[in-house]
């Protein structure tokens, strides 16, 4: 059972902006594989074998994968949003996407830093980490 079907994309609308429709941002928008598909593969490497989880855990599960698609799909907003028409057009209120964008990645981590034991390991980058040495010793 995948973690982002048919039944998750209000959900990601809602997560980007509450006053999106599926006229606005079509399901097979959010269906391309560089956001649901990106977003089901980034909590499966976080928690292999998501999709066979139950009640809470799955539900949370799906709400970190539904949190990383908006966060995937915030950056296009703005042209998704803008509309013309017989050489006018129109756009919604001013919005920063990217900030948003930030927002909705630290939702998804913070959710899928519950399922995860080392929930250090969902929001440091690997560019970080500690690593293992003896500083001279061979």
């Amino acid at each position: 059972m995948p973690l982002i079907g048919s039944s998750e994309y209000p959900q990601i609308r809602a997560a980007l902006s509450v006053s999106l429709s599926a006229t606005t941002l079509p399901d097979a928008t959010i269906a391309l594989d560089v956001y649901a598909g990106e977003a089901q593969r980034w909590v499966l490497a976080a928690v292999p074998g998501a999709e066979s989880l139950s009640g809470a855990e799955l539900a949370t599960a799906k709400r970190a994968a539904v949190f990383h698609a908006a966060y995937l799909l915030a950056p296009a907003m703005p042209n998704i949003t803008a509309q013309e028409m017989d050489g006018l057009s129109a756009s919604q209120k001013a919005r920063d996407w990217e900030q948003h964008a930030a927002t909705l990645l630290g939702r998804a981590q913070a959710a899928l830093g519950s399922l995860v034991e080392d929930a250090a390991a969902v929001t440091r980058p690997t560019l970080f980490t500690l690593a293992a040495g003896g500083r001279g010793r061979l």
